[in-house]
């Protein structure tokens, strides 16, 4: 991949934003994404797992780090819902957006 340092006959690229891409937050993302379903029913790791087609350990590991940080709550019966911090963050866009 070239960089802005690259200079292959005297030209200089400019990244474009995918090349600043982390694979790693992509895919969280997309667990977090999963989480919606329909209506954001509570969903087990296993539901996630087939609407991403990650392993149990990516799924698994990824929603208790969204857990340590508010995003994603698992209940009593070991599914999984959106959390009180991702709330938030929709409530107080909702406000600022008029909706």
């Amino acid at each position: 991949m070239m960089t802005k340092t690259d200079k292959p006959s005297g030209l200089v690229r400019r990244r474009q934003d995918a090349d600043y891409e982390i694979e790693a937050v992509t895919k969280s993302l997309q667990v977090l994404e999963a989480l919606e379903g329909i209506g954001f029913e509570p969903v087990s790791t296993l539901t996630i797992m087939g609407r991403t087609g990650f392993t149990k350990d990516f799924v698994f590991r990824s929603l208790k780090t969204m857990q340590l940080r508010g995003y994603v709550t698992r209940l009593p019966d070991g599914k999984w819902t959106v959390g009180n911090r991702l709330v938030r963050l929709a409530v107080s866009l909702s406000r600022k957006e008029g909706i």
